[in-house]
This record gives structure tokens, C-alpha cells and sequence, in this order.
């Protein structure tokens, strides 16, 4: 990994972590100001007092922060598929925050979801499968059926974590960090992917830490 890679990580990771720290707290206070919360009951949701719906919000714009960071001093460096899963994250984002405040049906979510994969595949942040010499249409046959499960399953399960204090947060930091490590094993072409999960690990880990 060369120091240029390794300087753009730091970076990243670093304003986004701060980012965090800052815009957690603070958007989780306005949500409580506004009643932007998700308030106990006696079924699904156990916790003793109302919780703030906002601190998604906060980590995602730290995220934003830290990818900002690095192409503020390395205008090339972060590419428009990269970009383009920013933006999805942020539609995914307020599709979430909008079921949060308004409780939508299961087939919208979905719907959502599957539209969302569907973009990011056609614009170029795609699952590449072993094919071999496949045309591209036969790749897309194959690829976007399973790309779209996996940000289906990943949404859903991210979803279900999101349950106990710095639970959900505290995997999702070691998963980014291990799709890193996963990055730098397929060398420089994946550098983009590299500082997207790092840049996110440090968004997650401030969530985790100051996010309940």
C-alpha cells in the first residue's frame, strides 16, 4: 500500500470519525426538541425512554465529510461510482428515516431496496462474478439478481441489528474494516473501495460511540 493510499485513509477516517462525534450529538438533540423519536412500547420496542431517530442522519454525514476530505486534496481519487453509492446511501437513508416517521408498508421498503441495486449495478458499483467470456447481458442476468439480495439482505439485517445499545453500530464498524481489507487483496483497482469502508468505519465507530 503506498503512503499516498495511506494518507488518504487517514484522512478519511479521521474527519469522518470527528464529523460523527460532532453531528451525532447534536442531530440527536434536535431530535428530542422536535419529537423526532422512536418512543417504548410493550411489544418490539423495550427501551425505557423515547430514542432519537436523527443519529443515522449524523454518521452518514460524516461518511460524506470524510469521502469530501480526501477529494478536496485528491480531486481523482474519489470516482463517480464512488459517489454515486453516496447519493444511494442517502436515498436508502430517507427511505429509512420516512418508514421510521411514517411506519411504511413492507412492499415499499422493499421496492426501495431493489430500485436502489438496481442503480448502483447500472452506474457502475457492481458485483463482478467469474463468468469468463460471458456477454455483458448474460452477466447482468446473473449479477444483479445477486447483488440485489445482497443489498436487500444487508439493508434488512443491518435493520435487525439496530436494536441494543451500540450493537449495531460496533459490527457494522468491524464489517467496513473487513471490506477494506477485502479492497486492498484485489490490489489498486479497488483503492476507491478501500477509502469508502474505512472512511465509513470511522463514521460507524463515532456512531457507536456517542449514538445512544
Amino acid at each position: 500500500m503506498n503512503t499516498t493510499l495511506l494518507a488518504q485513509l487517514a484522512l478519511g477516517i479521521g474527519v469522518a470519525l470527528a464529523a460523527a462525534l460532532v453531528l451525532v450529538p447534536l442531530l440527536r438533540r434536535a431530535a428530542h426538541a422536535l419529537d423526532i423519536t422512536d418512543h417504548p412500547d410493550a411489544v418490539l420496542k423495550p427501551h425505557a425512554k423515547p430514542i432519537a431517530y436523527l443519529g443515522g442522519v449524523g454518521f452518514y454525514l460524516g461518511w460524506a465529510a470524510g469521502l469530501a476530505a480526501i477529494a478536496l486534496v485528491g480531486p481523482q481519487t474519489i470516482g463517480r461510482p464512488l459517489w454515486l453509492l453516496v447519493g444511494l446511501a442517502g436515498v436508502m437513508l430517507g427511505v429509512g428515516l420516512m418508514d421510521d416517521l411514517f411506519d411504511l408498508s413492507p412492499l415499499v421498503r422493499l421496492i426501495a431496496e431493489v430500485l436502489i441495486a438496481a442503480g448502483l449495478y447500472f452506474g457502475g458499483v457492481r458485483l463482478a462474478l467469474p463468468l469468463g467470456d460471458a456477454p455483458r447481458w448474460a452477466h447482468a442476468l446473473v449479477e444483479l439478481p445477486v447483488q440485489t439480495l445482497l443489498v436487500v439482505g444487508a439493508c434488512n439485517s443491518v435493520n435487525l441489528l439496530d436494536g441494543l445499545d451500540g450493537l449495531c453500530g460496533g459490527v457494522m464498524a468491524i464489517v467496513m474494516l473487513g471490506l477494506a481489507a477485502l479492497a486492498a487483496l484485489a490490489g489498486p483497482t479497488a483503492a476507491g473501495g478501500q477509502l469508502a469502508w474505512v472512511t465509513l468505519s470511522g463514521a460507524v465507530l463515532a456512531f457507536a460511540l456517542v449514538g445512544f
